[in-house]
Protein backbone atom coordinates (compact mmCIF):
# COMPACT_ATOMS: atom_id res chain seq x y z
CA UNK A 1 0.00 0.00 0.00
CA UNK A 2 1.13 3.64 -1.18
CA UNK A 3 0.38 7.18 -1.05
CA UNK A 4 0.09 8.52 -4.34
CA UNK A 5 -0.13 12.18 -4.91
CA UNK A 6 -0.95 14.56 -7.70
CA UNK A 7 2.78 15.93 -7.37
CA UNK A 8 4.29 12.44 -7.30
CA UNK A 9 2.85 11.40 -10.35
CA UNK A 10 4.41 14.55 -12.26
CA UNK A 11 7.76 14.05 -10.52
CA UNK A 12 7.94 10.79 -12.53
CA UNK A 13 5.90 11.81 -15.55
CA UNK A 14 9.46 12.10 -17.72
CA UNK A 15 10.54 8.70 -16.66
CA UNK A 16 7.12 6.86 -17.13
CA UNK A 17 6.99 8.34 -20.29
CA UNK A 18 10.75 7.14 -21.57
CA UNK A 19 9.29 3.60 -20.32
CA UNK A 20 6.68 3.28 -22.31
CA UNK A 21 7.93 5.26 -25.38
CA UNK A 22 11.92 4.80 -25.03
CA UNK A 23 14.42 3.90 -26.20
CA UNK A 24 12.80 3.73 -29.84
CA UNK A 25 11.10 6.65 -29.77
CA UNK A 26 7.77 6.77 -32.12
CA UNK A 27 5.70 9.19 -33.99
CA UNK A 28 2.53 10.72 -31.71
CA UNK A 29 -0.88 11.89 -32.37
CA UNK A 30 1.23 15.25 -31.20
CA UNK A 31 4.91 14.72 -33.35
CA UNK A 32 7.35 12.72 -31.64
CA UNK A 33 7.50 10.77 -28.61
CA UNK A 34 11.56 11.87 -28.37
CA UNK A 35 10.39 15.44 -28.61
CA UNK A 36 7.76 15.18 -25.61
CA UNK A 37 10.25 13.15 -24.02
CA UNK A 38 12.75 16.01 -24.31
CA UNK A 39 10.06 18.96 -23.06
CA UNK A 40 9.15 16.60 -19.62
CA UNK A 41 12.98 16.33 -19.25
CA UNK A 42 13.30 20.63 -19.58
CA UNK A 43 10.36 21.02 -17.10
CA UNK A 44 11.25 21.87 -12.95
CA UNK A 45 8.62 18.47 -12.19
CA UNK A 46 9.00 20.11 -8.67
CA UNK A 47 7.15 22.86 -9.18
CA UNK A 48 5.20 23.05 -12.94
CA UNK A 49 1.16 22.22 -12.55
CA UNK A 50 -0.58 19.13 -13.89
CA UNK A 51 -2.42 21.42 -16.86
CA UNK A 52 1.59 22.10 -18.34
CA UNK A 53 2.16 18.47 -18.28
CA UNK A 54 -1.21 17.70 -19.85
CA UNK A 55 -0.32 20.72 -22.27
CA UNK A 56 2.53 18.55 -23.73
CA UNK A 57 1.23 15.17 -23.38
CA UNK A 58 -1.80 16.09 -25.01
CA UNK A 59 -3.99 14.26 -22.22
CA UNK A 60 -4.46 14.42 -18.45
CA UNK A 61 -4.19 10.54 -18.17
CA UNK A 62 -0.60 10.70 -16.84
CA UNK A 63 -1.38 13.17 -13.93
CA UNK A 64 -4.88 12.70 -13.19
CA UNK A 65 -6.01 10.53 -10.42
CA UNK A 66 -9.43 8.78 -9.48
CA UNK A 67 -10.48 7.11 -6.79
CA UNK A 68 -11.72 3.31 -8.26
CA UNK A 69 -14.47 3.93 -4.92
CA UNK A 70 -16.55 7.42 -5.97
CA UNK A 71 -14.92 7.85 -9.43
CA UNK A 72 -14.01 11.30 -8.45
CA UNK A 73 -10.59 13.05 -9.73
CA UNK A 74 -8.57 13.37 -5.96
CA UNK A 75 -5.60 15.33 -5.65
CA UNK A 76 -4.21 11.98 -3.89
CA UNK A 77 -5.14 8.23 -3.50
CA UNK A 78 -3.85 5.30 -1.63
CA UNK A 79 -3.07 2.84 -3.87
CA UNK A 80 -3.80 -0.80 -2.80
CA UNK A 81 -1.95 -3.71 -4.44
CA UNK A 82 -2.02 -8.04 -5.86
CA UNK A 83 -0.08 -9.69 -3.00
CA UNK A 84 0.98 -11.85 -5.69
CA UNK A 85 2.42 -9.94 -8.33
CA UNK A 86 2.33 -6.05 -6.89
CA UNK A 87 0.18 -4.72 -9.66
CA UNK A 88 -1.96 -2.19 -8.34
CA UNK A 89 -5.51 -3.39 -7.13
CA UNK A 90 -7.45 -0.78 -5.96
CA UNK A 91 -7.08 3.35 -5.74
CA UNK A 92 -8.74 4.81 -2.87
CA UNK A 93 -9.56 8.47 -1.86
CA UNK A 94 -9.55 9.88 1.78
CA UNK A 95 -12.72 10.34 1.69
CA UNK A 96 -13.74 7.02 0.80
CA UNK A 97 -10.92 5.65 3.25
CA UNK A 98 -12.67 7.67 6.10
CA UNK A 99 -16.29 5.78 4.98
CA UNK A 100 -14.36 2.36 5.18
CA UNK A 101 -12.69 2.95 8.40
CA UNK A 102 -16.51 4.37 9.55
CA UNK A 103 -18.13 1.17 8.38
CA UNK A 104 -15.47 -1.16 10.40
CA UNK A 105 -16.05 0.77 13.28
CA UNK A 106 -19.83 0.60 13.24
CA UNK A 107 -21.27 -1.60 10.56
CA UNK A 108 -22.12 1.00 8.80
CA UNK A 109 -20.78 3.06 6.17
CA UNK A 110 -21.72 7.09 5.89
Amino acid sequence: MELITERSRIKTVAERWDAQYGPEFRSTNRGSSKETSEKLHALNLSKVSAATVSKIIGNDTWTRLVCDECLTPVTKVAVLYHPGDGTAAFEICESCATKVKTLFKTGVAK
